[in-house]
């Protein structure tokens, strides 16, 4: 990565999360704990620092691309969201929570109206706009720190919050109505610990599918949490956390998953799968898999606090 001083390998750069420009695979966005956001032109040959950062963006936890504008991007870290309108050389500070105490942890837009942005974090306050980040409110308290924030890709209404202990809710209609679907009797029954959260991801070729990793084990729902299965892994999720869950963008049965010391693949929906060792030390934090091209995986890490 070029720096004042020359350049100098990402290599053991600590990443919280990987995103995509919609309209370009070879531009992807890393954020990071401590030095604020990197971007890649080409597919991670090469990456870059935004020529003017904000002073306050230092510790990044999530990143979100308008996928009608791709040069609008926002940012949450600490208790601020930040807005780029130049893909990234430029970031402006949009909203700063009177909570010192709040951590953001996810940020998505709204792919049909990207005037809307969504973002959720420690206290459990899932706050929105409705005019690209100029004014925000809240849409939801719930009782949990909420980890994760997914819309539906195919209808925007939809919106999955996963909480880090309090189960995974889902709301049909923009966030007027909501249902745990942790309170799926399969789940209550059959899945001890499926509570707690670890990953979601949205299984791209079905219109309300989802793969959920927790401490229960890997599920599946093909409708929106009416109806679960778990997928058999070659892991005890009690005994091993998962920091990293993706899923194949044209092939609803590949899945991948990664722990602190492994990368698991299965294009069979879990009847079989392939392991590798991770090449380093340190532990997996976020997949992307090339919506253009799914043979090519990104894989980003961080070192685990001791």
């Amino acid at each position: 990565m070029p720096t004042a001083a020359g350049v100098q390998s990402i290599g053991f750069l600590n990443v919280n999360q990987l995103a995509a420009d919609p309209t370009d695979n070879q531009v992807i966005y890393a954020t990071t704990p401590d030095k604020g956001t990197i971007f890649t032109l080409d597919g991670a040959e090469s990456w870059l620092r935004p020529a003017h950062p904000h002073a306050d963006m230092v510790s990044v936890n999530g990143l979100a691309v308008d996928s009608k504008d791709h040069c609008n991007l926002y940012a949450v870290g600490g208790n601020k969201i930040f807005k780029s309108s130049d893909c990234a050389r430029e970031w402006q500070r949009v909203y700063f929570d009177t909570d010192a105490t709040e951590i953001f942890n996810s940020v998505v837009v709204d792919n049909y109206n990207p005037a809307k942005i969504y973002v959720g974090g420690r206290s459990g306050r899932l706050i929105t706009s409705a005019d690209h980040g100029v004014s925000w409110k809240t849409l939801k308290k719930f009782d949990n720190e909420i980890k994760q924030i997914v819309i539906n890709q195919k209808d925007t209404r939809i919106i999955y919050v996963a909480t880090d202990s309090g189960g995974v809710y889902r709301t049909a209609d923009s966030g007027s109505n909501w249902l745990n679907l942790n309170d799926a009797e399969f789940l209550k029954k059959e899945i001890k610990s499926s509570r707690s959260f670890y990953r979601l991801t949205e299984d791209m070729s079905h219109p309300d599918a989802l793969f959920v990793a927790t401490k229960g084990g890997l599920l599946y729902t093909p409708d929106g949490g009416q109806s679960w299965s778990a997928i058999s892994t070659l892991n005890d999720f009690s005994k091993t956390k998962i920091y990293a869950l993706a899923s194949d963008p044209e092939n609803s049965n590949g899945v991948y998953y990664a722990t602190d010391k492994t990368f698991y693949k299965s294009l069979d929906g879990g009847k079989s799968w392939v392991s590798q060792k991770l090449p380093t030390t340190r532990a997996a934090s976020s997949i992307l898999v090339d919506f253009k091209d799914p043979k090519v995986i990104y894989l980003s890490t961080f070192s685990l606090s001791k």
